[in-house]
Order: C-alpha cells, then sequence, then structure tokens
C-alpha cells in the first residue's frame, strides 16, 4: 500500500485493513533444510562439493510503514488527512509473508599445493532464491548469504 500511494499521491489507498500494520502478528519463521555434501581428494587436488535447498514457512520479511504524525492510523478522517499533507513519517516494520519461498545453492572449492609447500584454492558459490511475487506484491526478501 505504501508504494501505492508513493506512486499515485492517492490517500484513500491507506484507509483499507491492509494498510494497517499490526506488530503482535509475526510469527517466527520456520524452515525445512535439506543438505548434501562430498569433501575427497583426488591424487594433490581436494574437492569440496554442497548443494542445498531451503523451504520456508511464515517467511520473516519487512515492509514499509507510513505513521501520520496526528489522527489515530484506521480512522480514515485526520489520519488520512495527515498523510496527504506529508506529515508522516515512514519506517520498516517487519511481517510474515503467505508467500512460498524457497532458496537453493551449490558450492564448489578446489584446492592443491603448489611450489612445494604452497596452497592454491578457488571456489565458486551459486545462490538463487525463489517466490511467488503475485502471492504477495509487497514481499521484500533482503536475501543474503555467504
Amino acid at each position: 500500500m505504501v508504494q501505492q500511494f508513493a506512486n499515485t499521491g492517492n490517500p484513500a489507498l491507506l484507509g483499507t485493513p491492509e494498510a494497517i500494520a499490526n506488530p503482535d502478528l509475526v510469527k517466527p519463521e520456520q524452515v525445512t533444510s535439506v543438505e548434501v555434501g562430498y569433501r575427497g581428494k583426488f591424487d594433490k587436488l581436494i574437492v569440496d562439493f554442497s548443494a542445498y535447498y531451503n523451504q520456508y514457512k511464515d517467511f520473516i520479511s519487512q515492509e514499509v510503514v507510513i505513521a501520520p504524525y496526528y489522527g489515530t492510523v484506521g480512522d480514515n478522517g485526520l489520519s488520512i488527512q495527515a498523510i496527504a499533507n506529508g506529515d508522516f513519517q515512514t519506517y520498516s516494520a517487519y511481517t510474515n509473508s503467505s508467500a512460498d519461498v524457497g532458496s537453493y545453492g551449490a558450492s564448489l572449492g578446489l584446492s592443491t599445493k603448489v611450489l612445494g609447500d604452497f596452497d592454491l584454492g578457488g571456489s565458486y558459490t551459486f545462490t538463487k532464491q525463489d517466490f511467488d511475487q503475485a502471492s504477495d506484491p509487497h514481499l521484500m526478501t533482503s536475501f543474503n548469504t555467504p
């Protein structure tokens, strides 16, 4: 709703029940994970491989919230007027997403000894997050992984 308000300037968008935040409703996020890996040595080459898949329920994300400086949120009166006048503060609040959120990835590391006792190695990591944007258009996952 906040993004729609920002795009249109229409304060009527903020009078709906969906636009009113309730911070007491955030539930713990749950994740089901599967991970497999292999580490082995082939002559002088050490190979380290792993892959994972995660499926989240009640994924915790942030939504931008508008707080009017006067009026009561949800009164469809003075608070809407405050927002229409630009008398508000925006901040981010945590919420649970109804979208199915999954993430998966893999990494491959190779290392060997060179020039006697020097280690030479490298690695590559691929990671991806998938979710149905249409089921929760305001979802911002802030996905971060090493």
